[in-house]
């Protein structure tokens, strides 16, 4: 699994709205609802919470480890626009030729 820090909602970037999350949890106790936003984690999220996402505003995670909705996989138009392949080749656009007559 791969998490990045700073991003509050679980996006693949960090970026303005992941600080105003973090913003509207200032003071809190940290939560399994809000724990993402306790970026040095130390119990409750504070203002070096906020300072820290804002540092990290930009960064994103590779795109082979973005979490993807699945949905069909094989068609041109998806290969061409740059998805992921699914894993062991399924929907791969394959072409076969019948063999010469020989006449």
């Amino acid at each position: 699994m791969d998490m990045l820090i700073g991003d509050v909602n679980p996006n693949c970037f960090v970026n303005a709205s992941d600080v105003a999350q973090t913003k509207a949890q200032l003071g809190q106790p940290v939560t399994t609802s809000n724990f993402r936003a306790d970026v040095n984690p130390n119990g409750i999220i504070n203002a070096s919470d906020v300072v820290h996402v804002k540092f990290l505003i930009g960064t994103s995670l590779p795109r082979r480890n973005r979490i993807t909705r699945a949905t069909s996989y094989g068609t041109i138009a998806n290969t061409r626009a740059g998805n992921a392949e699914p894993p062991f080749g399924f929907g791969k656009l394959t072409t076969t030729m019948a063999p010469d007559s020989g006449t």
